[in-house]
């Protein structure tokens, strides 16, 4: 995905909206110029090019 930035998003407790106590995360990626141009099939690309990537350097 190359993001050039992430945010890290949890949300504990019924405050934070949370209806089942578990641990829960988003990982965000940000760009400078969001990708949401691109469509479907290039993301699908992207994402199976990372998930190739991690899985050579494992």
């Amino acid at each position: 995905m190359h993001a050039e930035g992430i945010n890290i998003i949890q949300n504990n407790g019924a405050l934070a909206k949370q209806v089942i106590m578990h641990y829960h995360l988003h990982i965000v990626p940000r760009y400078e110029q969001p990708p949401i141009e691109q469509s479907r099939e290039q993301i699908a690309k992207l994402l199976q090019e990372e998930i190739d990537a991690q899985t050579e350097s494992d």
